[in-house]
This record gives C-alpha cells, sequence and structure tokens, in this order.
C-alpha cells in the first residue's frame, strides 16, 4: 500500500463516511476498502509511483524475510545505519548519566 497522507478536509469526509457504515461493516473495513469508499463517493485520490524496492515490515518475520532478500540491499543498509544510530544515541545518553554540569 505504502504511505498515505490526507488533508485535514479529506479527513473530516473519510470520518463522515466510516461513520454512516453500519457498525459491522465499519469494524470490516481496511484501508484499502476505505480509499474505494473514497473514490466512490468522489473525494480526489492520488497516487504517487515508487520505482524503488517497496518493503513493508509488519512482522519480525517480514524483517527477517527482507533483511534476506538481495533485491533489498538499500533496504538492509538504512536498517542498519538505523540501528547504529540508535546504539550511537544510547551511548551517548549513558555517558552523559550521573554527571553534574557545572
Amino acid at each position: 500500500m505504502g504511505l498515505l497522507r490526507i488533508e485535514p478536509k479529506m479527513w473530516k469526509q473519510l470520518w463522515e463516511t466510516v461513520n454512516a457504515l453500519a457498525p459491522a461493516a465499519a469494524d470490516l473495513l481496511d484501508t484499502t476498502g476505505l480509499l474505494r469508499l473514497a473514490i466512490q463517493r468522489g473525494m480526489k485520490v492520488h497516487g504517487v509511483a515508487y520505482n524503488e524496492p517497496w518493503a513493508e515490515v509488519d512482522t519480525l518475520a517480514d524483517l527477517r524475510l527482507y533483511e534476506e532478500d538481495s533485491r533489498f540491499r538499500r533496504l538492509r543498509t538504512m536498517l542498519n545505519s538505523l540501528r547504529e544510530d540508535r546504539l550511537t544515541s544510547s551511548d551517548a545518553a549513558d555517558d552523559g548519566a550521573g554527571r553534574e554540569e557545572n
């Protein structure tokens, strides 16, 4: 699916659309179904082309799958960089623990 940007006017319209559904139907609504309803009700929905590999990570198993797949080399590089940043930030926070400022 990707990322969604929803402006305030659209949020209001989507909210009204969902509230108009029967509770059982609203409970079963997923993002694709919500976008379909929006389009059916005349709301403007636009897509943006993205030509790089896309990985939606919902579980640890998803993450492991992408880490092993050579097509997601850039994703692995990004994930490793994020991990290193977290470790560096954590180490920096630990270094300052218990020190008083002069």
